[in-house]
């Protein structure tokens, strides 16, 4: 797995024969009728081994596809959901098979994905790097796909006496673990992927207090270039339009002092080459208008 991290010729090597073997071997150990720790290690390592062969590389992305890679990585995230090196590596190595690629998304929908992955979001609660990880891959099979979008909108889980969604559960990620800049981005991520042109997406947020749980996180972690990107993205696409929903979104956030917080990111990042500025700008024209 360390060799083929971001290692071109490793990664082809291993994908001329291994990428086979690693598919067959997981697929073995999610059929095998104990899942102890060490089966469930060996699966989390065979499944991280994939991710690195697939990171960065279309060809290695193809070959792993060709070999029912969604499948039978989501097969093992559903297996050993309670084991946490399992589920963040198996999301990771879904995420970039899937990645603005539609056969792949639309075969992790047909597989039963969504909820498998949204129920592992709710078991790791509190757990930022596994969770940062499910956010990820979430963001990756909504990105730039409406049915991706709309069957994580539609599902739903029982939480105790209650159902939960998509949109709740990252938001209850934002507000458990708002320290955790990595969680952040990817959660801000997947939720700019969710709420995007649907005015009823942006009600829900509001009533459920989004805007007061993302003004403390633009101020806290303004520094942070690339979170701060993502969760402005997410202001920009909750206040884009004239529809009800929007105008609430930038009376509320107004009311928090977005504004102000906006601004003080706007100098912060003046003349840095991310794209954090570009966001701010837009969020506060948004705001304004």
């Amino acid at each position: 797995m360390a060799l083929c991290y971001k290692h071109p010729a490793n990664q082809e090597q291993v994908s001329k024969g291994g990428v086979t073997l690693v598919l067959k071997l997981i697929a073995d150990l999610v059929v095998s009728e104990r899942m102890d720790t060490q089966t469930a290690t060996l699966c989390a390592y065979a499944a991280g081994v994939l991710a690195s062969v697939a990171e960065g590389s279309n060809a290695n992305c193809e070959v792993i596809r060709e070999g029912r890679g969604i499948t039978i990585l989501l097969q093992a995230l559903e297996r050993c959901m309670q084991f946490p090196h399992v589920v963040a590596n198996a999301c990771v190595a879904v995420t970039h098979l899937s990645y603005m690629h539609e056969p792949s998304q639309k075969e992790a929908r047909s597989q039963g994905g969504v909820l498998s992955i949204l129920r592992a979001l709710m078991a790791f609660r509190g757990n930022g790097p596994v969770q940062g990880s499910i956010c990820r891959v979430i963001a990756a099979l909504s990105e730039g796909s409406c049915s991706s979008q709309q069957a994580f909108l539609a599902a739903r889980l029982p939480d105790g006496d209650r159902e939960t969604s998509a949109v709740s559960l990252l938001f209850q990620a934002l507000r458990d673990l708002p320290q955790d800049s990595a969680l952040v981005t990817t959660a801000s991520w997947a939720l700019s992927n969710l709420v995007l042109d649907s005015p009823e997406v942006v009600e829900h947020v509001c009533t459920i207090r989004g805007p007061e749980t993302l003004v403390p996180l633009l101020r806290d972690l303004a520094g942070q270039d690339r979170t701060c990107e993502y969760l402005c993205r997410l202001v920009c696409r909750l206040c884009s339009g004239n529809c009800l929903p929007a105008l609430r979104s930038r009376f509320d956030l107004r009311a928090l002092g977005a504004e102000k917080v906006l601004r003080q990111i706007e100098r912060q990042h003046q003349g840095s080459e991310g794209s954090a500025l570009m966001h701010a700008k837009e969020a506060l024209d948004l705001l304004r208008g």
